[in-house]
């Protein structure tokens, strides 16, 4: 019996040869889609689940409590985990990092570049997160302040060939001697890092520890021991609160508490400002959505094409009931042969997929190094293997029953054909396959058009030719005023400026009154930049109320500040001009710090577009704010000459410091580069969307058309045109395609409204995009209809009707 059904089966591929192999390459690519999708959100969902003890790593942020509002920080005070551990013992080991800044200067014997991931820790950051040495161990690596430790890829890049144990790196102000190279970091880690220098290694004092609880600054993790719950330390959090920090929560009318953070749902959970990096949740579900739509398109494909090709396997089904087969057993068959033709289905998607994986095309899309290894990964195998079962047993699971009870007497005489029910089926699954397709096209050029929005709209300043180049060389401080005067100089420079912060950076943000003291005060959250003289003008801000700082660009005073339009709205000034703002306290008397607003400028997007304009304050840039960036506005025209003339100057004042630069648009459209890439993917997404349905409808047309073969030939024979019955094929497709414009209008824009809910400034809807969506689908369907009913049409009818 099992020798019979597999020559059947055999029988049935290679006498239906092309509905096959439509069948299986529809089938494969839904499930090649299926296998990359499932390693993209493998990877984005195991974040941090690599590291042994990730269940017990906790991360602690800071809730800070300003009158009404709340404020999320992924930072905390430097002294939180020392003083907890005294608390409870719950806490076996904690480890406090931060990123050494923006810009490191690195300088070995041969070269010296620029270096952002560059962060600090505690010694016992290997403790938690333990990483895989090349060369050192984890014991030894911070035995001193002054050892570095380097990832492959930066020694590579820093000494080449050349062994890099106990080579000395030069930073701005000290000198470090490598003690260890450890294999580059997970993608799936939130913490990466390039560079890892030993931090708080003397003892801190303990008043300076409880000074710190306010003071937010460094990202800080714990490990809990074994069977110990988190909510131990939450409650020795409240005894360290109520015993050294309600009398400042009190004083100042504002509260502090932390909240813990499970290692593994950092990256997508958490909520806290001024993180690292993180994913978007509706962008896993927009993306795993499409890929199960593709999926569901291709299992489609498979039930329309089988139940169509019913009436052609109609005596082949009645000679096996004739033989003595049982309606059982030809259902047991049809699915057999549907799960047969899955699996080499998935035989093929594996190749499709390992050849995906290895072009550039595909890794720039997806920005991400995924590599199929089937082999060493179990939970794939089983995966694949379960999937395919599932797929197949369900896309045969219909046409078993519909091929099993054709009647035997119209089977063996040739005069079965499809009934109505088959005909509402397949109509109802071209339906729903193009109610898909143009719902995810739909959804891209949506996707498109907010991208596009999103870098065409004016932030309140120019952000076209403006080049920076970050300065981090302490001994150059006093030299900035004269540099910068230098290449202002220069023909083809407009204007320059320094800042601390730049546009889409990091920025500061501290707690500010409208009065030094009193109940009636009115405290907010703000953000602040420090920038220097002629910063508003070389960004083209523009002043609704009075001007720049007050004072000559060559001093370093900051008793003059200019704010932001949201600000003084918070704040409800009459008269901004000559108010004065206060935060913080001195040092030397204890009161607050404070200064004269001398200038409003209109609101401006110094952030993403995913967040609405904040109150913001920017001080003026002076010698004790570290370094920063010069931003330079150059003649656009003259691009190079201008680069030209600034590294010039440049190597003037820096001898032996690379130049290096950057433009300030480019940097901008960083904030985006995951808003693109799930823009591309879904892009991409639509191609094979449109590939499937083509695929189907194809076949689906193709069969239709040699049903109605002799029908084409007495209309022939009584006048039709090849136009006409091209029309006549066509109408009930054209019906479905309209039908599934309109069911795909509110899906796509549901699905569109996710995506966006993200941003905080949205592109105007252009209904347009549907009708065009539809347009295109009808050409797409009337062209897989003309490419066989022209051909049939077109056909002698002597050839259709020689038999009747």
């Amino acid at each position: 019996m099992l020798n019979t059904s597999w020559r059947f089966f055999i029988r049935a591929v290679f006498q239906h040869r092309a509905y096959t192999l439509l069948n299986v390459l529809g089938l494969a690519v839904g499930l090649a889609v299926t296998l990359l999708v499932t390693l993209y959100l493998k990877a984005e969902l195991t974040y941090d689940e690599h590291y042994p003890d990730s269940d017990r790593i906790y991360r602690l942020t800071s809730q800070f409590y300003f009158e009404n509002e709340q404020n999320h920080y992924a930072w905390t005070g430097l002294g939180l985990a020392p003083l907890l551990q005294e608390e409870t013992d719950a806490i076996q080991q904690f480890v406090r990092i931060g990123r050494a800044g923006d810009n490191v200067l690195l300088k070995t014997s041969t070269q010296a570049f620029y270096e952002d991931e560059i962060f600090y820790a505690d010694t016992t950051y290997f403790e938690l997160f333990p990483a895989k040495f090349i060369q050192g161990d984890a014991q030894s690596a911070f035995n001193s302040s002054n050892n570095i430790i380097l990832t492959e890829s930066l020694a590579w890049t820093l000494f080449g060939e050349e062994d890099p144990m106990g080579q000395t790196i030069r930073t701005n102000n000290n000198q470090f001697k490598v003690s260890g190279v450890i294999e580059d970091l997970p993608e799936n880690s939130h913490i990466r890092f390039k560079a890892l220098l030993p931090a708080f290694v003397s003892d801190i004092p303990r008043e300076k520890l409880i000074e710190s609880l306010w003071a937010a600054s460094t990202y800080t993790y714990i490990m809990l021991k074994p069977n110990r719950k988190v909510n131990e330390v939450e409650v020795a959090f409240q005894t360290l609160h109520d015993r050294h920090m309600v009398s400042v929560a009190r004083a100042i009318n504002s509260d502090y508490d932390i909240k813990t953070e499970a290692l593994t749902s950092i990256h997508y959970s958490s909520t806290a400002d001024y993180d690292l990096p993180k994913g978007k949740t509706s962008y896993l579900y927009v993306f795993s959505g499409v890929g199960l739509l593709i999926l569901c398109l291709a299992m489609i494909n498979y039930i329309n094409l089988s139940t169509a090709r019913a009436s052609g396997r109609a005596k082949e089904i009645g000679m096996r009931k004739v033989l003595g087969s049982t309606r059982r057993d030809l259902i047991w068959q049809l699915i057999l042969e549907s799960v047969l033709l899955t699996f080499i289905a998935l035989f093929l998607s594996v190749i499709m997929a390992e050849i995906i994986t290895q072009t550039s095309f595909f890794e720039q899309l997806i920005q991400k190094d995924l590599s199929l290894n089937i082999l060493a990964d179990p939970w794939l195998i089983y995966g694949g293997i379960l999937v395919t079962f599932v797929v197949g047993a369900i896309s045969g699971v219909y046409p078993a029953f519909c091929l099993s009870k054709i009647p035997v007497a119209k089977a063996l005489k040739g005069s079965y054909k499809t009934g109505s029910r088959s005909k509402k089926l397949r109509s109802f699954l071209v339906g729903t396959q193009f109610t898909i397709s143009i719902s995810v096209v739909v959804l891209a050029l949506l996707m498109a058009g907010q991208m596009e929005f999103m870098s065409d709209r004016y932030l309140g300043f120019n952000k076209e030719d403006i080049i920076l180049v970050p300065v981090q060389d302490t001994s150059l401080q006093g030299d900035i005023p004269n540099l910068l005067d230098e290449i202002q100089s220069q023909s083809k420079v407009i204007s320059a400026t320094i800042a601390k912060n730049t546009p889409g950076g990091v920025v500061g943000r501290t707690l500010m009154s409208n009065m030094a003291d009193g109940a009636t005060a009115k405290r907010e959250a703000v953000d602040f930049m420090h920038v220097g003289y002629n910063y508003f003008e070389t960004m083209e801000m523009e002043f609704v109320q009075g001007g720049d700082f007050r004072l000559d660009k060559h001093t370093d005073s900051t008793t003059s500040i200019v704010v932001n339009e949201k600000l003084v709205e918070f704040y409800g000034f009459d008269d901004p001009i000559g108010s004065r703002l206060h935060w913080g306290l001195k040092e030397s008397s204890g009161l607050p710090m404070s200064a004269e607003i001398v200038g409003v400028i209109k609101d401006v997007n110094i952030s993403s577009l995913h967040s609405e304009v904040k109150p913001m304050v920017f001080f003026n840039f002076n010698k004790d704010d570290g370094m920063g960036s010069l931003h330079i506005r150059v003649e656009s025209e003259n691009l190079k000459g201008a680069l030209a003339q600034i590294e010039e100057v440049w190597n003037q004042y820096n001898v032996g410091r690379p130049f290096e630069f950057s433009f300030l648009d480019k940097t901008l459209a960083e904030l985006y580069a995951e808003d693109r890439r799930q823009t591309r993917l879904i892009s991409t997404f639509t191609l094979v969307t449109i590939l499937i349905s083509s695929l189907g409808l194809l076949g689906l047309t193709s069969y239709t058309t040699q049903q109605r073969y002799k029908e084409i030939g007495v209309r022939k024979v009584l006048g039709a045109s090849a136009k006409q019955i091209v029309g006549l094929l066509f109408k009930d497709v054209a019906v479905l395609v309209t039908i599934a414009v309109l069911i795909s209008i509110p899906l796509s824009y549901l699905a569109y409204q996710s995506w966006v809910s993200n941003f905080a400034y949205l592109a105007p809807m252009h209904w347009s995009v549907f009708f065009i969506t539809g347009i295109f689908a009808v050409t797409i369907a009337y062209t897989m209809v003309s490419l066989h009913s022209l051909k049939a049409a077109k056909t002698n009818p002597v050839h259709s009707l020689k038999y009747e």
